[in-house]
């Protein structure tokens, strides 16, 4: 949303319960689901939402596979250059 300069972005946070409305977060965007919808009701905004969820942990589970993945092929490389760095 966009209001005289100042960029804010609504976000769902999945599996939190609380009160944080008007709190400052830093968020890192991994990827985006869908742009801006008008909806013409309520539970097509329901709906639209779940949806949402569902691909948002999609994306979080793929994001994490593949982090983890080149953090073990970095601790490999590492292990290697060390094998091949240090005396027999």
């Amino acid at each position: 949303t966009f209001d005289a300069g100042h960029v804010s972005v609504e976000t769902y946070l999945l599996d939190f319960e609380g009160d944080i409305y008007g709190e400052r977060m830093d968020l890192e965007v991994i990827h985006r689901i869908r742009g801006e919808v008008a909806f013409s009701s309520i539970d097509e905004l329901k709906a639209q939402i779940a949806e949402d969820v569902d691909s948002a942990r999609i994306a979080l589970q793929w994001q994490t596979k593949h982090r983890r993945r080149r953090s073990e092929k970095a601790a490999c490389a590492r292990w290697v250059r060390l094998m091949t760095i240090s005396p027999s």
